[in-house]
């Protein structure tokens, strides 16, 4: 997969085109009680379930495109506010698809980091963290949490 995303962000760069690699949360990531998560990644025998991300961050730093992990700043919003952003009400909150603030916090998130990609020359934002302001959910802090130990 790393190979293939440099081999696109060199293709784009190629024809003047720019390229944002956006990775999703799935629903244990941003469960609204962190507890619940930790417990799962104990399970597993990791240490978060952020790796993944992580490991995309360092290829698109490497390689020189720019990325957008939404699962961590989710996770952020999900435990702040207390909010399920998968799942319904006639099924389960808090598991499986993107419910619609889910879509609303992850749309607004990728919206605003695409702007700020636009708006700067090319080159120049290579996976440095985004400012948000007026971002249209109230009290959003969209800071990525620690890992837990």
């Amino acid at each position: 997969t790393e190979a293939e995303l440099a081999a696109i962000a060199r293709e784009a760069r190629s024809h003047g085109a720019r390229v944002l690699v956006v990775t999703l949360s799935i629903a244990i990531q941003v469960y609204p009680d962190p507890r619940v998560a930790a417990a799962y990644a104990r399970e597993l025998g990791v240490a978060d379930l952020f790796a993944p991300e992580r490991r995309l961050a360092a290829a698109a730093a490497r390689d020189g495109y720019p990325e957008l992990n939404l699962a961590p700043l989710m996770a952020t919003y999900a435990e702040t506010h207390n909010a399920a952003l998968h799942g319904f009400a006639n099924t389960t909150l808090g598991w499986g698809h993107w419910n619609a603030l889910g879509h609303r916090i992850g749309g607004e998130l990728i919206a605003h980091r695409i702007c700020a990609e636009l708006n700067a020359p090319p080159g120049l934002l290579k996976n440095q963290t985004v400012e948000r302001p007026g971002l249209a959910t109230e009290g959003l802090n969209v800071a990525p949490r620690p890992p837990r130990q």
